[in-house]
């Protein structure tokens, strides 16, 4: 990923269109500065502007913590973490009118084959971002860009040759294809990451099936005991991450099918973190946030689980200024699927359902919303089942999808998307 250019170009959306060109003549490059302020540009309207920055500056301003070298998020292992990449004419990879381009991020993870009683350390990789610009729509870019993402992402021994048809294959910077899997989070439905194949015909990003839990909750009636409970800031995160990375290895034995390959992605380091981050530099969050809740010791261990708030996408002050519709924090200034609302990231068994309700309290929300049960389904009552907004899906390397199950899917794993 390139260092953020203290300099930046045009702030106007890129929509020059290159005279037509055809999928075997583009090749995919890790972006340089100005191929990546293009995609910045280019993702903004769609993306970020909703969530009330003032302007494009603002928005570059108050996103530079993410993009620290120094941070945990960014290293895993000394390797940089989140990098950048760019599909361009093979004759012109320099451009800054790039075709579309996407982000990838390195993530720690374990596998565990059949039989096997440890865990087995491995590299996997999370996709966020895959944006084409409108002027470059309806010509396979992303399609193309995301199939040649897979050799430079996997072990070429664990891929079909790689096709004639697609032209030269890509330059691998050092250092890549090490990946045992990787994930990513459709905005458009099951089918088309499955269609960015490996090869000519093997399947690419599968589906996991995945139910989201929603409950509108009400403020307690009276105060639940807090005895011996610590609220976790994003100082304190770091401590959780690792702690939570040992429960997954020593809990992954325990969990799923045990005649498939089991697989899971750790938080440490950085996970938590980094959604602290993605809530603290939205214009209006809580100083005063906390993002996990710590319990008393149960049996040797304390209970645990953190959250992030995801904020509702709000309308500028200008579009409401001459309206007759309600203020910005009233329910009618968000979107239906988009509430304000308590997101929980990852939970440890033994957690009550009166605890959570307690941090939605905290953190001024009254909706809550989980990917897994975490036990609380009979307690808690009322569950709406929604369609999830950013479907997961999965590609294994060197193992057949039917022969495999990611346990552990949890909201933390996402990339930096909005």
């Amino acid at each position: 990923m390139p260092d953020m250019p203290d300099v930046q170009p045009s702030r106007d959306v890129v929509d020059t269109r290159h005279s037509s060109v055809n999928l075997e003549d583009t090749t995919l490059v890790l972006s340089s500065d100005a191929q990546w302020h293009t995609a910045q540009v280019n993702q903004y309207p769609t993306w970020f502007e909703a969530r009330g920055y003032r302007d494009f500056d603002d928005f570059i301003e108050r996103r530079r913590l993410f993009f620290d070298r120094t941070a945990r998020w960014n290293a895993t292992d000394g390797k940089p973490t989140f990098l950048t990449w760019a599909l361009v004419p093979r004759s012109d990879p320099g451009t800054g009118n790039i075709l579309c381009g996407c982000e990838t991020y390195l993530r720690p993870g374990v596998y565990l084959p059949p039989g096997s009683s440890e865990p087995i350390d491995c590299t996997s990789y999370g996709i966020a971002c895959v944006y084409t610009n409108a002027a470059h729509r309806g010509n396979g870019y992303a399609r193309h860009m995301m199939r040649l993402l897979h050799y430079i992402l996997a072990p070429a021994d664990t891929l079909p040759p790689f096709p004639l048809t697609w032209g030269k294959p890509p330059v691998i910077p050092s250092g890549m294809q090490d990946a045992v899997f990787s994930v990513l989070y459709s905005g458009v439905g099951k089918e088309f990451y499955a269609k960015c194949t490996k090869g000519e015909n093997e399947p690419g990003w599968m589906p996991e099936e995945l139910i989201v839990r929603q409950w509108n909750v009400q403020q307690p009636a009276t105060e639940p005991d807090l005895e011996g409970w610590t609220w976790l800031h994003r100082d304190e995160l770091p401590a959780w991450e690792q702690e939570a990375s040992h429960r997954i290895r020593r809990d992954l034995i325990n969990k799923g099918d045990k005649n498939k390959t089991r697989l899971a992605i750790l938080p440490d380091p950085g996970c938590f973190g980094v959604h602290a981050v993605r809530y603290e530099v939205i214009p209006g969050a809580r100083p005063e946030a906390a993002y996990g809740l710590v319990l008393p010791e149960v049996d040797g261990e304390r209970p645990f689980f953190t959250y992030s708030v995801k904020p509702g996408a709000r309308r500028k002050p200008e579009e409401l200024r001459d309206s007759e519709t309600e203020p910005q924090d009233s329910p009618e200034a968000y979107n239906a699927h988009d509430r304000a609302r308590l997101v929980v990231m990852y939970s440890t068994p033994g957690v009550p359902w009166y605890a959570v309700v307690a941090a939605a309290t905290r953190e001024g929300v009254n909706r809550i919303e989980a990917w897994q049960g975490y036990g609380w389904d009979e307690e808690a009552g009322g569950a709406v089942m929604l369609p999830e907004e950013n479907q997961p899906c999965l590609a294994v390397y060197g193992v057949t999808d039917n022969d495999v199950e990611w346990e552990f899917d949890e909201k933390w794993v996402w990339g930096r998307q909005n």
